[in-house]
């Protein structure tokens, strides 16, 4: 159990990572133009 807590919680904080990551590079592009 305490495993699959561990799976979810990883996949969280990736998928925030990676949306953080393709905010930021939107803001850029904004910036950019």
């Amino acid at each position: 159990m305490a495993y699959k807590w561990k799976q979810l919680a990883f996949r969280f904080l990736f998928e925030r990572k990676i949306s953080e990551e393709l905010s930021g590079i939107g803001l850029e592009n904004l910036v950019e133009r």
